[in-house]
């Protein structure tokens, strides 16, 4: 289709063939297409005459990239392999052929993300992949062949109980610092990954507007020919042998990390919508809009970045929209004006708002801590410069009613000492208060952790091992949550990823909480745990969640129910509610 005249240009008709998946290559001459049956093929995008066909795999194609140069392009597929093809050209012909360049089966659950790493990386291409079993993997195409495989650079577990469900290349930033993904979650984050240590670079709160965001793209900006302009000068005037021509040929590698920059986003229930960077989770700077009915099976952008695409499900329908970045970046420079201490936005998304309490907790635990950074047994004059170390950062977490896994800590700790590192060169060693309340709102759980939540959690890990009980022995508590005996000897099996943290307890570390929790500081694990325990007492008695109950009993979680409220049919029960 030639979308400015909307009138259509060519038809490609496969016989026995469903295509499930388009993509094409960055210098618009190959156009790829995956079928539901595994079947492969790339097409001249002038013509769509077939230039090449694969069948590597049985299952629907769901993922297509293509490498910057074109050179490259990869496929996932519902199998959870991820399989490369090269272009080559012949020793002694000029024909160039696209070859199979290896598979890799690297995860254990729905690959959600799959692409090249952009030219600002650097001259190789570099291949990556995300699951939603919270892997992403790197693979070196240099490396690959077909008798070889897919090799295996790097896998980093990105996340414990949430599961990716979106990524795209993310270039944007400072000079040096454009190894980088963003990828979307369930828990509504987006997160920025670092590919070259593995790190996270930023968690921020993604937009809530339905579900979670499994479709991310970014939009050209709107200066982009003048900042290509200003960086084609710069090279010029560095290189002399490079005309003003070429320079102004060039791609712009350093594409600013500014409000210039937006990303388009949809999910995958009727929603689509844009985000003005930096990313911060600040809900002024993002909007979207109904765009389809039902499901959001695709969108793609213009290369100008003009106007952007989605396709349908149920409703058979392609729509184009016209894309206006002027408001949003309008009503975010309004609202940027107004802040007087830059967290107005943020304190509208905590309880109570300013006056309410659990911001004036934030701010007697920020005072607290600032105390204890410079020791408590003390009679001295203090003097407090409104900050406090990073290190204090998880014990206010935790304050607060957030719990942050060691990964999580990990993570956090992460971003805030790289926050500004590549503007000045140095860690960030302590952060003020508005700092603070930007990072708990970003890192928080969306939608809160409530008893039913708990008491899941330890179904699972009581698993068949209850004895048809319907109770935590408890060694098997001491089993999962221990890495160390009475004695101090370790006990049980690390992780599995050796970059993660182990999030087991030592037996002292584990006491103490149980003593903290009860209340007793003379309380012994044995007696606190019995010979075994119920998931809802356990929550409810021990971890203090007073809305424990089992998922499917809901007379467990009405306060007020009465024994004539609830029948009995079949072994199964059932609380009638008026």
């Amino acid at each position: 289709w030639d979308y400015n005249t909307k009138k259509l240009s060519c038809v490609k008709i496969f016989e026995k063939l469903v295509p499930h998946i388009l993509k094409f290559s960055p210098n618009g001459e190959y156009l790829l297409v995956g079928f539901t049956n595994g079947h492969c093929k790339i097409l001249c995008a002038s013509d769509l005459s077939e230039l090449a066909s694969f069948r590597d795999s049985q299952e629907s194609a769901s993922h297509l990239a293509f490498a910057h140069e074109s050179a490259y392009c990869a496929t996932a597929h519902s199998d959870c392999c991820v399989y490369l093809y090269k272009l080559s050209t012949q020793q002694f012909t000029s024909t160039a052929e696209w070859l199979f360049g290896g598979k890799h089966r690297s995860h254990y659950r729905t690959i959600v993300g799959l692409m090249f790493s952009g030219p600002e990386a650097g001259p190789e291409s570099k291949l990556f992949s995300i699951g939603q079993d919270g892997r992403l993997v790197e693979y070196s195409v240099r490396h690959s062949s077909d008798t070889k495989g897919l090799f295996i650079t790097s896998a980093w577990t990105i996340s414990q109980e949430a599961h990716p469900v979106g990524a795209m290349w993310f270039p944007f930033g400072f000079r040096g610092d454009h190894s980088k993904i963003l990828i979307s979650d369930d828990h509504f984050k987006l997160k920025v990954w670092n590919t070259v240590d593995g790190n996270c670079r930023s968690t921020t709160l993604a937009p809530t507007f339905s579900g979670p965001l499994d479709k991310l793209l970014p939009l050209r900006r709107a200066d982009y020919n003048e900042l290509t302009g200003k960086a084609a000068e710069t090279v010029v005037g560095e290189d002399n042998a490079m005309t003003a021509e070429s320079g102004q040929n060039m791609q712009l590698l350093n594409p600013p990390y500014d409000d210039g920059q937006f990303l388009v986003y949809a999910t995958s229930e009727r929603i689509l919508g844009i985000i003005q960077l930096p990313l911060d989770g600040n809900a002024v700077k993002q909007m979207g809009l109904v765009a389809h009915p039902g499901r959001v099976a695709a969108i793609a952008t213009s290369h100008e970045g003009k106007y952007v695409f989605t396709v349908g499900g149920a409703d058979l329908t392609l729509n184009q929209w016209a894309v206006n970045t002027e408001s949003v970046a309008a009503v975010s420079s309004l609202a940027k004006a107004a802040d007087f201490d830059g967290i107005e936005s943020y304190i509208t998304m905590i309880e109570g708002g300013r006056e309410g309490e659990l911001l004036h907790d934030m701010k007697q635990f920020f005072y607290y801590s600032q105390l204890r950074s410079q020791g408590e047994k003390t009679t001295r004059a203090r003097k407090l410069d409104g900050t406090i170390p990073v290190a204090e950062i998880p014990n206010m977490m935790c304050a607060l009613g957030f719990f942050p896994s060691q990964l999580e800590v990990q993570n956090m700790l992460a971003e805030v000492r790289y926050s500004r590192f590549f503007e000045t060169g140095r860690y960030v060693e302590k952060v003020t208060f508005e700092d603070f309340v930007r990072l708990y709102i970003n890192h928080r759980p969306t939608f809160g952790t409530d008893g039913r939540d708990v008491v899941d959690a330890l179904l699972t890990l009581m698993g068949d091992e209850d004895g048809g009980a319907g109770k935590i022995p408890r060694e098997l508590i001491l089993q999962k949550l221990l890495r160390t005996d009475a004695k101090g000897a370790e006990i049980g099996v690390p992780s599995q990823n050796d970059t993660d943290p182990d999030e087991r307890l030592s037996y002292k570390e584990f006491a103490q909480c149980l003593k903290s929790l009860v209340q007793d500081e003379d309380a012994a694990i044995d007696d606190v745990l019995g010979d075994a325990m119920d998931p809802v007492s356990l929550a409810r008695d021990i971890l203090g969640f007073d809305d424990a109950c089992l998922p499917l009993v809901e007379a467990d979680c009405i306060a007020d129910a009465t024994a004539d409220d609830v029948t009995v049919q079949g072994g199964e029960s059932e609380a009638a509610v008026a």
